[in-house]
């Protein structure tokens, strides 16, 4: 069985599932490596306009695999688990997260059941977060293994909550519901868990209509913000209109929405 599993439907969005339900979908290699080569597929795809991710089964995803980091001695026999972590980062999930991060179309997240660990940063890597009732956010690195939280959590969470509400969320460790997160403002919408991947994938397809660049220009501009002045934001604006009016079909679109 494959750690991914994949398809595309109506209105180019493809689907992508965490598939690992006996382990709650924990984060390995295999699966890492297998996200990111279906993400780098789908962003060369033109038929591909939009995608989903969620988890199979009951979970989301529980997290980091801890079997896939098993301590493996070095010759002389000590046991060097920091470089093994730091090196499974630089080779599996940063780049996965980084092609999550960078993916050229919109991303919409179904979380369903828990997301636990470094598979909250990407529950919280999506363009719209939509969440089942039974949903959970839980940051579990620094209280149960006294380490820090990974796959971009800490820059996800700080951006979303502020430095408060990061910090509470990675130092208490404690289970987000899926309302509080919401209430928070970690997720749009909290949806019925049987009515969850139906609803992900119509804001999807809603998504899917939106111009990719368009999409990019938005994500570029919200993620600029938190460093900019307001006048370097007016001008960064001012830059993306300029290339953005441009494209030939925005006169199309400007007399459509006049005739609405």
């Amino acid at each position: 069985m494959r750690s991914i599993e994949s398809t595309i439907g109506e209105g180019g969005v493809a689907t992508v599932v965490l598939n690992r339900p006996d382990q709650l979908n924990a984060l390995n290699f295999d699966l890492a490596d297998n996200l990111r080569a279906d993400l780098d597929r789908f962003a060369a795809s033109d038929e591909v306009k939009a995608i989903v991710i969620t988890g199979a089964g009951r979970a989301f995803s529980a997290g980091g695999d801890l079997t896939s980091l098993a301590p493996a001695p070095q010759a002389d026999g000590h046991i060097d688990l920091g470089r093994q972590v730091s090196d499974a980062m630089a080779k599996h999930f940063g780049p996965m997260m980084s092609a999550l991060m960078a993916f050229p179309k919109p991303v919409v997240i179904a979380i369903n059941g828990i997301a636990a660990g470094g598979a909250a940063g990407i529950a919280l890597c999506g363009d719209v977060i939509l969440a089942g009732r039974a949903a959970k956010i839980k940051i579990v690195q620094t209280t149960q293994l006294g380490i820090v939280s990974d796959l971009g959590a800490s820059w996800l969470l700080q951006r979303s909550i502020g430095r408060q509400g990061a910090l509470a969320v990675m130092l208490l460790g404690e289970a987000i519901g899926a309302e509080h997160a919401q209430h928070l403002g970690l997720v749009w919408e909290v949806v019925e868990d049987d009515r969850l991947l139906a609803r992900a994938q119509e804001v999807a397809q809603s998504l899917a209509k939106v111009p990719a660049a368009a999409v990019r220009a938005a994500r570029n501009l919200v993620d600029a913000a938190a460093t900019r002045t307001f006048d370097e934001m007016m001008e960064l604006e001012r830059l993306h209109l300029r290339d953005l009016a441009a494209a030939p079909e925005l006169l199309t679109r400007i007399n459509f929405f006049l005739k609405k």
